[in-house]
């Protein structure tokens, strides 16, 4: 056998033999021979785990055998274009068929034979089959065995073939009615409910009133009329809550149709056949469900058809979306039960886009709920957050009449479950987004139901609104990998000035902003390199500040509890001055945030692209030169921080001075070791203009190399 690999190439079949066989393992063929240019029997084998797309001419393709026997099941052949026809047999080993809407993978059913033009012959762990349309010409016979038209079709997962059967007892003869079907399989639940429910469909005083969620479609190019035919339809993978086995086997499982395709919901359902003449079975956990000898469905128009049952009702279903707050994002994992005011009790647990369906539920169950006499409950397995000091900030304004909260957010925001907001719930907030507590009184969740509404004339639709308790401005939303993630405004923090400490010592570093702000709530993860510091304590201007420190990271929060005056900072102002002890290894130490930290303003709107700036500290020996580091920030207002470094233990005097000389502040007068020190100057008592730091050095042990006084001088710019 001659085996040509194509990769990416149109294949022009007229130049090639007849007898040449084609493998294909490209992932984009183009085939150019059409159906009219005459027999073909070159055997077309696709393999190989790329997904493949096959374009063929508009009035199709012909070929021999073809064998589908790809890596894996979920490995796809995709058809383009025209039909893919095979005058031969269809092999289906592993990999997926599938075709659009108008083209098929058309099948050769030989008569008076019991060939069914393929061969299914799927391992076990496998899957084979077609996703989409299968044509043939239909057969018939005396004996039924070549009577049998198989439809090999399916959804991604499950093989789920139809079967047409037309044994003529009357006839001794096999042939070809020359008329060709088209079968398709749809993973999608049927609508309308037209002719509910089919009276004394499953045994006198049993209607059929429900479906499950997929279906069938069957279109013929010309017509049978009352032909009569045995129609199979089987559903490996049916859910055991949609299709009860032992009804299968009892025969209480009927097949219904109707008229057109799904969309077509005014025409009505009809019971396929004579309830008293089913053959059904099953094999394993499989259904078949078997309608011998009925008439009627098969036409131009085509019909779906379906499983048919009664006592539950999945073709009515309520459809339960959950979703944060009032946005459109679903919220997983939880779990909602729907309570009628008489009946069965119904709970199921939401996907990650928060939606579920509830279904086989009788009449009574669904009418109590259509007219809303039901009760409901709600309640989220994992996941908590969003919490900030812009919560707290937010709560503060609803208690000052500032701006009052209705809804779901005010249930969140009586975090300590008393029934009131107050300032309790404030102070419980920020607590808990610092880190001090990890539970609130109220739980972590709070859920309501919305407005129900009615979607069409049978389904149900409940709106459930979920938000974590505490987060109520829900800021909250999903990330990619569907868990909770911060919805925050940008805050960046930029290394500034280096300065350099000694092992063993104390060091502090300046957060500043660098641009004005009215700060109305903080929160701020601040992450630090605690193998080489440990965190002391914070200062601050903001009253009330809270601060935490685990596993090398701050936890810092703040907010205006009065909800009614923001904190206000220029410019290169120090926000914070944050205090660590240096260990005894040497290094560099810089401090970062993460993405929980937010700034929000008075009116707790997050505050968008907020800059910070912060020193870096280099920790380390003890230095070989007397250094007055110029001061950062500079120009500064109102404060500024300055760094000098001492090889030798000596006295030091550090003054600031005005243009003409005047003494203005005493920062250092005293007897230092040799190491990196760091002090501040605090401008707010003068006025802007031009200062100088000047540092007078008196060493105490000449012999340390530095035997005589120094001094050193530098020019600090207040700018208000």
């Amino acid at each position: 056998m001659a085996i040509i690999k194509f990769i990416n190439l149109t294949i022009l079949y007229f130049l090639l033999p007849a007898i040449t066989d084609i493998s294909l393992y490209a992932q984009t063929v183009t085939e150019t021979r059409t159906a009219n240019g005459g027999a073909n029997t070159a055997a077309l084998i696709f393999a190989g785990s790329a997904n493949q797309t096959i374009t063929l001419p508009a009035n199709g393709a012909v070929f021999g055998n073809i064998t589908i026997d790809k890596s894996a099941g979920r490995n796809t052949i995709t058809l383009a274009g025209g039909d893919l026809i095979c005058n031969g047999i269809v092999k289906f080993n592993n990999g997926l068929i599938k075709t659009g809407t108008d083209n098929a993978l058309v099948l050769t059913n030989i008569s008076g034979d019991t060939g069914l033009g393929f061969i299914h012959s799927v391992a076990a762990g496998n899957r084979s089959h077609v996703v989409g349309n299968v044509r043939q010409n239909l057969k018939y016979s005396i004996i039924t065995e070549y009577a049998r038209n198989e439809f090999p079709v399916g959804d991604t997962v499950n093989y789920r073939p139809a079967a047409l059967t037309f044994h003529t007892p009357l006839s001794t003869t096999s042939g070809k009615y020359g008329i060709f079907a088209t079968v398709s399989h749809s993973n999608t639940r049927p609508t309308g409910t037209a002719g509910f429910p089919l009276v004394d469909a499953i045994a006198y005083g049993t209607p059929i009133n429900g479906y499950p969620s997929f279906y069938w479609s069957i279109k013929i190019d010309s017509t049978l009329g009352l032909t009569p035919y045995d129609l199979e339809l089987t559903a490996a993978g049916a859910l055991p809550s949609e299709v009860y086995l032992g009804d299968v086997s009892s025969n209480r499982v009927k097949i219904i149709r109707r008229r057109g395709t799904n969309l077509d919901m005014e025409y009505i359902w009809n019971l396929q056949g004579n309830k008293d003449s089913y053959d059904n079975r099953v094999t394993g956990d499989m259904p078949t469900v078997i309608a011998l000898n009925s008439k009627g469905g098969l036409s131009k128009v085509g019909s779906i058809f379906t499983y048919g049952y009664g006592g539950i009702c999945p073709c009515f279903y309520i459809y339960v979306h959950v979703i944060y707050g009032n946005s459109s994002k679903g919220i997983e994992n939880t779990s909602v039960t729907l309570i009628p005011l008489s009946g069965s009790t119904m709970t199921a647990v939401s996907n990650i886009y928060g939606d579920f369906y509830f279904s086989n539920f009788n009449y009574s169950d669904y009418e109590n709920i259509m007219r809303g006499n039901y009760t409901g409950s709600a309640a989220k397995y994992g996941g908590w957050g969003g919490v900030t000091g812009a919560d707290a900030l937010i709560v503060s304004r609803h208690i000052a009449g500032i701006s009052l909260l209705d809804g779901l957010p005010l249930i969140v925001a009586d975090v300590n479950n008393s029934g009131s907001i107050d300032g309790a719930d404030v102070v419980s907030i920020v607590r808990r987004a610092v880190g001090f507590d990890n539970a609130f009184i109220a739980g972590d969740w709070k859920f309501e139901f919305q407005t129900d509404t009615i979607t069409n004339a049978s389904n149900k639709l409940i709106s459930i609104s979920g938000m974590c308790v505490g987060d109520v401005n829900a800021s909250y939303g999903l990330s990619s990998n569907s868990s909770f993630a911060k919805n925050s405004a940008f805050v960046k923090l930029t290394g500034g000035e280096v300065t350099r400490v000694n092992l063993n010592n104390t060091c502090e570093f300046p957060v500043r902003t660098l641009s004005p702000m009215a700060i109305g709530a903080v929160t701020l993860r601040i992450n630090f390199p605690s193998h080489l510091v440990s965190y002391e304590g914070i200062s601050t201007k903001l009253d009330g500040l809270m601060s935490r420190v685990e596993d090398g990271a701050i936890t810092v929060g703040w907010v205006d509890t009065s909800g009614r005056h923001a904190a206000q900072f220029n410019a290169n102002e120090e926000l914070f001055r944050l205090k660590f002890t240096t260990k005894s290894q040497q290094g560099t130490c810089a401090i970062a945030l993460d993405t929980l930290s937010e700034f929000v303003d008075a009116e707790g709107t997050p505050i968008a692209s907020v800059n910070l700036a912060a020193p870096t500290v280099e920790i380390g020996n003890i230095p070989s030169t007397v250094a007055l580091l110029q001061n950062y920030p500079n120009p500064f207002n109102p404060s500024t921080t300055i760094n000098y470094e001492l090889p030798s233990s000596s006295v030091v005097r550090l003054i600031v001075c005005d243009i003409l000389g005047r003494e203005v502040a005493i920062l250092e007068n005293n007897q230092k070791d040799a190491g990196y020190y760091s002090t501040t100057f605090n401008g707010e008592k003068l006025s802007s203009g031009v200062y100088f730091a000047r540092m007078t050095i008196q060493p105490i042990e000449p012999s340390s190399g530095l035997n005589r006084s120094t001094v050193k001088v530098i020019k600090l710019i207040l700018s208000k």
